[in-house]
This record gives C-alpha cells, structure tokens and sequence, in this order.
C-alpha cells in the first residue's frame, strides 16, 4: 500500500481510538513480513519504554529449538490467537485487556507463555486490539496508561469494532490497488531460460502483474508490435538475437513510447559495461538475483511514472 495513504488511515485510527478512550500511551504494531510485527507509529511512551521495546523489532520473537519463530509475551499471544490455557485473560474478539497491576494474574499467565515483565508491569491499564480478518491479522493496537481502570467492557468493544473496520478498509485498499496494477500494468519476460521466466512470471502475478514470457526474442518483439507493454524484463545473452539487440529495436521502432526496461545477466562486466542511459534501461539485475529486489525496482519504476 502507497505510504501515504496508510500513514492518513493510520492517523485516522488514532483519532477515533481517542474518542473512545484517551490514554497515555497508543501504538501501531503492523505485519512487515511473516511473524514480524514491528511498531508502526506510536506516542506518548516513556523513552526507557521506547528503548527497550519499540526501537527492537525483534522484542517478542525467538526461535525454539527447532528453529521455528515463536511469537512471546502477551502482543504475541494476541496476534497470533491465543492458547486455550490463558484464554480466560482475553476477550471472545482476542483481545488482552487488564485495569490494574495483579501479580497474580501475571504469574499465571506468566506460567503459561513467555512474559518480558518489565512491559507488563509498567502499566497498571493495558488493552491490546488485533487487526483480525478471519484468519488475516495485521498486527494490533497497544493502549497503555499509568492509571488504573480505564479499560471497560463497553471501551473494549468499540476498540474492537475501530480495529476490525481499520483491518476491513487497508485489506479493501490493498486488493483495489492490487486490482489496478493487474488492469494497467503489462509485463513482458524474456529470456533463453525457461525457468527463469517461469519463476519471474509466478512471483510477479502473484503481486498483481499480467505477465507473458517468451524464451525466444524474435517472438517477443513480435509480440511487442501488436501489445501494449509496460514494462521489459530481458536477458542480455540469448541465440539468434541478444537482449540488447532486442532493446535496440524496441527504442528504434517505438522510441519514447516503448517500455520502460529492466535487464538481466549472468555476466558481470557486460552489465557493468552497458551504457543504460543511451537505451534508457530502467535497471540491471546480475544472476542469481533476489526476486524481492526486482519487485521493489518495479514498484519504483511505476510509481515514478505514474
């Protein structure tokens, strides 16, 4: 999702969390990738609390002795659904919610999970809200506050409805801008290697892209003189005509109305060597290249043509 508009729905959020209750501390743990959670945006925190926590994006998770991430402590435990054992300490929704410092609630869901205490012990009020969608979670609302019994059953449930219609709307956004790209974005793929389109043209339609691949470059400019292409993924070496033969025709025959380009290689020097502003290559990737990388080239190529 474009960076704006989730900093303005997250903004939102946080003016309709303090219209329901004004507390101390508010934060944002939003996915980053699988089982990592860092804080998105958050104020009003003590700076011990946010050196401790909120600055180590890894504060509840660890690997098990299988090498397995387990999510600990409470957030954990609420993203992820939590245990029959201490389910008695969440709401029906999943969300954690304690008016005062009880030891003995906490030694008993201490026994249970994995607790960093010096987070628990903190604060005598404390709700965490999970972003949940089915089986979709996106993170979670951490309320905190010195001052005890702000959390009640009505409180709660209005966080829980803020929270279920801000995981509905980014989760609607995302699958309209997933729907755009899908409309608007045409990807050719090219290259000798058919595993090597194969996996380009999975991951890429994957996140949204039409894709077609061609292993021979006299068919994909064919192809080219009867499509609309957005964008040019090609391999330098190939048999009968080379990427860069390929991207010489293409700049000839449509000059600034053909694709924006993006090349690929398994020889080092050739790539280094290639003047990319005389064919206005758009980006060079060496074999073996990291898929994430060349999607977040993508991203950017269009996002500046936009």
């Amino acid at each position: 999702m474009q960076q704006k508009i989730l900093d303005d729905l997250v903004g939102l959020a946080f003016e309709l969390i303090a219209t329901v209750v004004e507390t101390e501390g508010l934060a944002l743990r939003l996915k980053k990738e699988q089982n990592h959670y860092p804080f998105y945006k958050y104020k009003g925190h003590s700076n011990e609390f946010i050196d401790k926590f909120i600055n180590k994006e890894d504060c509840f998770r660890r690997r098990d002795i299988y090498g397995n991430i387990q999510l600990d402590c409470l957030c954990g435990q609420t993203i992820q659904g939590v245990t029959k054992k201490i389910k008695v300490f969440f709401t029906e929704y999943g969300s954690y919610r304690q008016n005062e410092i009880d030891m003995e609630v906490i030694n008993a869901i201490d026994k249970q999970i994995k607790l960093h205490e010096a987070c628990i012990q903190s604060f005598h009020s404390l709700a965490l809200v999970p972003l949940r969608n089915k089986d979709n979670v996106l993170g979670l609302f951490h309320m905190s506050d010195h001052r005890k019994n702000l959390f009640d059953n009505s409180k709660i449930h209005a966080l829980e409805k803020i929270a279920k219609c801000f995981c509905q709307l980014v989760l609607e956004i995302e699958n309209t801008i997933l729907n755009h790209r899908l409309k608007r974005y045409n990807i050719l793929l090219v290259d000798d290697e058919p595993t090597i389109t194969a996996l380009l043209k999975e991951f890429l339609c994957k996140r949204g892209y039409n894709c077609v691949a061609f292993n021979n470059s006299n068919n994909a400019f064919e192809y080219i003189k009867t499509k609309k292409i957005d964008l040019l993924i090609t391999d330098l070496d190939m048999p009968e005509m080379s990427g860069i033969e390929l991207i010489k025709k293409i700049r000839k025959n449509f000059g600034v109305y053909g694709p924006q380009i993006v090349v690929i290689g398994g020889n080092a020097a050739k790539l280094t060597g290639l003047n990319t502003e005389e064919y206005n290559i758009a980006e060079t990737f060496l074999k073996p290249f990291n898929l994430s990388s060349v999607h977040r080239s993508i991203e950017n190529i269009f996002e500046a043509t936009a």
